[in-house]
């Protein structure tokens, strides 16, 4: 709700494969997503977003301790993505999507 207000387009998924199905078709600027999820982590569905849209916006959460492994995983294979620690407040959500956004290559 917060996204939609501030006039972004955003398409919610709770299911990670979902989620990749559903870039093939539209494919993302940006991608929020929590660590811990069935299936594939964030960091695992975070890479996978990067291989088909290399200028897609990371942005993950996460409240677990095991957070550091998986960042570990992505950052062998070249990976460095943002990860805000929950509970997050709007504000600070929405100043991390305007700063990647700042940060973005031009479409």
């Amino acid at each position: 709700m917060i996204l939609s207000r501030e006039g972004f387009t955003v398409s919610s998924f709770t299911n990670p494969l979902e989620a990749l199905e559903h870039m093939k078709t539209s494919p993302p600027d940006l991608l929020i997503s929590d660590i811990a999820m069935p299936q594939l982590s964030g960091v695992e569905l975070a890479i996978e977003v990067k291989k088909s849209q290399p200028d897609c916006g990371i942005l993950l959460f996460s409240g677990q301790a095991t957070t550091k492994d998986w960042l570990k995983k992505a950052r062998k294979e070249g990976h460095n993505f943002r990860i805000l620690v929950k509970p997050v407040h709007p504000s600070e959500l929405l100043r991390e999507i305007h700063q990647l956004k700042a940060a973005a290559p031009p479409n």
